[in-house]
């Protein structure tokens, strides 16, 4: 629709497109500019970017997973990450570079502090024993 006053020849009056129907104003809107094909593009490789962020933390996820797994199952008092890697089919440097991003610390340090709760346990409960 367009107003009688201050006509500027573009189809649209000078107050905007307040004159213009809802339909209107989604095909002015959605228009095909010289760079409507690169908007589509960029958020096209958004779109697969997050998608592979969330296949690959899903991935990471489950190899943390099956770390905690191994602990549990063997025990952590002589395990050693060669080992775990070794067991899950992957390098030592991709599942502790994977632990550290997912956990917060070190595969190291996870297994030392897990170590160190082993000690702490077998100690309190040998001093009952001894003290019975």
């Amino acid at each position: 629709m367009i107003k009688a006053g201050n006509h500027r020849g573009d189809g649209v009056d000078a107050e905007g497109v307040s004159g213009l129907s809802v339909d209107a104003q989604h095909a002015r809107n959605t228009r095909a500019g010289p760079f409507s094909s690169c908007e589509a593009f960029r958020r096209f490789v958004n779109l697969m970017g997050l998608q592979m962020v969330s296949t690959f933390s899903q991935r990471e996820q489950k190899i943390v997973n099956a770390i905690y797994g191994l602990v549990e199952e063997r025990g952590v008092a002589h395990l050693k990450i060669k080992e775990l890697s070794g067991d899950l089919h992957l390098s030592t440097g991709h599942i502790s570079r994977v632990f550290r991003r997912k956990v917060g610390m070190t595969l190291e340090e996870f297994l030392v502090r897990k170590r160190v709760e082993l000690s702490k346990r077998t100690f309190r409960n040998e001093l009952c024993w001894i003290r019975a």
